[in-house]
């Protein structure tokens, strides 16, 4: 008798320490789990960066483009105003004077 419950025990001892070693694991695999949940974070959130730096730095860089579009058109139509300023300024001098000589 004093032999079954020696087993049993022993059993039960084996089973506590098989017990505590799992709950080690298992705190070990949840600080492993945490460490690594937390560097993929910090790589998803220094990916989204770099990704968001590069589609603000596109729309800059079509900003720019954009930009000189406009100052190109800006300066076509201001040598136009310019030579059409010209002509009708020519054509007034023009009048202007004939007017004055016609007299």
């Amino acid at each position: 008798m004093d032999n079954v419950i020696n087993k049993i025990i022993e059993i039960d001892n084996k089973a506590f320490a098989v017990t505590q070693s799992i709950q080690e694991m298992l705190k070990k695999n949840q600080r492993q789990l945490e460490r690594d949940m937390a560097r993929i974070e910090t790589e998803a959130l220094d990916e989204a960066g770099e990704t968001a730096r590069t589609g603000y730095q596109g729309l800059v860089k079509q900003g720019e483009i954009e930009e000189q579009r406009i100052l190109r058109e800006a300066d076509h139509a201001c040598e136009a105003l310019e030579q059409l300023f010209g002509r009708i300024h020519e054509e007034l001098e023009e009048d202007i004077f004939y007017r004055v000589f016609k007299k």
